[in-house]
């Protein structure tokens, strides 16, 4: 079993599966391919982001805190912007020696900046 593992796929496809066990939660992006791309990162430690002008934070386990403890998240919380995204965004798990704190950071570009360079992340 691997969890928080980003999985692309165009969502215009019929899948079929089968769960091996218990129920399952999964978090989706879509976007329209014309006009818009979308990145995932999964974050388990602290880090500095170069947001994308549109994207989102997603506390998917644990607890997050978004610039210090300006705005901290509990699981299932988040934030998103569009258009107005800080220069740098500082995110972390809440409680630094909880492992199982994972935040979902999304990027979302228009189609053309889409080849824009992918170095966004600065992790210590």
């Amino acid at each position: 079993e691997t969890f928080f593992q980003p999985f692309a796929f165009d969502g215009g496809q019929a899948l079929r599966a089968t769960l091996l066990g218990g129920e399952s939660t999964d978090f989706n992006v879509m976007t329209r391919r014309s006009r818009f791309r979308a990145e995932l990162r999964v974050i388990r430690a602290q880090c500095t982001l170069k947001p994308a002008a549109r994207g989102l934070v997603h506390v998917a386990a644990g607890e997050g805190m978004l610039d210090g403890d300006a705005r901290a998240f509990g699981s299932g919380q988040g934030c998103w912007w569009d258009g107005t995204a800080p220069q740098d965004l500082h995110v972390a798990p809440r409680d630094t020696s909880a492992s199982q704190a994972v935040l979902l950071v999304v990027d979302i570009m228009a189609a053309a900046d889409a080849t824009r360079e992918d170095a966004r992340t600065q992790i210590p």
